[in-house]
């Protein structure tokens, strides 16, 4: 069983509701969308193609792919419509005056 490891993420500024912020952390390239007051973060990069979300059209909760159209439910990472393909999402938290994104690690 993989545990997560927590990156902290000084001076992140949350996006404002309905939009997303770009960040690069370690060497990953992550998205955080604000969707109704909860922060959505994701790694950017489809699962179909590895296009970028960070030009995606939004609809409410779901992201469409700009390459070919698949749309995501932000809340599940799911792939709409069918099963298959997911986002790979991330826990990201505020605690102690800082957000924070976690990454899923194999154990050492």
């Amino acid at each position: 069983m993989n545990s997560l490891r927590w990156i902290s993420l000084p001076g992140f500024a949350p996006p404002q509701a309905g939009t997303r912020r770009f960040l690069r952390v370690e060497d990953r390239s992550l998205l955080v969308f604000c969707i109704d007051d909860v922060m959505h973060a994701i790694e950017d990069g489809c699962p179909h193609a590895g296009a970028s979300f960070f030009g995606a059209s939004l609809e409410g909760c779901v992201v469409k792919c700009p390459a070919h159209g698949l749309r995501f439910d932000l809340r599940t990472g799911c792939m709409v419509g069918g099963p298959g393909l997911k986002l790979k999402k991330l826990p990201i938290v505020f605690l102690d005056g800082t957000w924070r994104v976690a990454f899923d690690e194999p154990p050492a």
